[in-house]
């Protein structure tokens, strides 16, 4: 049949040929292998394709086999809120591990710290991988949420956002300043420096960290520790090689 011919037919109400299950699982299963492939100048566009197709799916085993990539895909291809949807467990007590990656970013794209927290505490001692994997992923639309939790009655939350951040893997020494920054402006100085001198056991030339403690000890009035932290911060710039210190 023409494309003339097809357009004529559906203009006079004839009905066409529907795709079959089979043909539409083959085609999302074609779109899905593109998108796991996909380098990241085309993983965008490739995910708003798979997505479509798994859209397109009907209710049924096959669907439901394919639902992991699915919501994925359709994470990827900034359909959040169908893709939180989709990523939902059907009962609240088990979640294959990537679909609860997938709903926890979800929730931190769209801002619902309040959900994402509970449900972290709820999953991270069973799934421990899949919700660092999504703490890690979403660590910038983490940080201005967890931030502004500081400043109002969640402020648990925020404090349990950071602490999960930099216990990360691999080591970020930025994110253990974050959290101690954190805890200095909630007042718990004495934690603040736990937090930094834990941090320097593991990246003991951190300048950054030296100084950060230096500020925290000056401020706790410990004036004699504090020159010996600032000092170790110098020591380790001038140590650094020329190149290093033009960045």
């Amino acid at each position: 049949m023409t494309r003339r011919a097809v357009v004529l037919l559906a203009a006079a109400g004839f009905g066409l040929p529907a795709q079959q299950p089979a043909e539409l699982l083959a085609a999302f299963d074609a779109a899905a292998k593109a998108y796991v492939e996909a380098d990241a100048s085309e993983r965008a566009a490739r995910a708003a394709a798979a997505s479509s197709a798994f859209l397109r799916l009907p209710e049924g085993p096959g669907r439901t086999a394919r639902r992991i990539l699915g919501a994925e895909a359709t994470l990827d291809a900034g359909r959040v809120d169908y893709a939180l949807r989709l990523s939902a467990a059907p009962d609240a007590g088990d979640y294959p591990d990537r679909l609860l990656t997938v709903q926890l970013r979800a929730l931190a794209r769209l801002g619902r710290l309040r959900e994402l927290f509970r449900l972290v505490e709820r999953q991270e001692g069973r799934a421990p991988d899949a919700v660092r994997a999504a703490l890690g992923a979403e660590e910038a639309a983490l940080l201005p949420l967890a931030a502004r939790a500081l400043r109002g009655p969640d402020r648990p939350i925020g404090r349990g956002v950071f602490e999960r951040l930099a216990a990360l893997e691999p080591f970020a020494s930025y994110r253990v300043a974050n959290l101690g920054l954190c805890l200095r402006q909630i007042g718990d100085v004495a934690a603040a420096e736990r937090v930094y001198r834990a941090g320097l056991a593991r990246a003991p030339l951190d300048l950054e960290l030296w100084n950060d403690l230096g500020l925290l000890l000056r401020a706790r009035g410990r004036r004699s520790a504090a020159l010996d932290a600032f000092r170790e911060s110098v020591r380790i710039d001038l140590g650094r090689p020329a190149e290093a210190c033009a960045k």
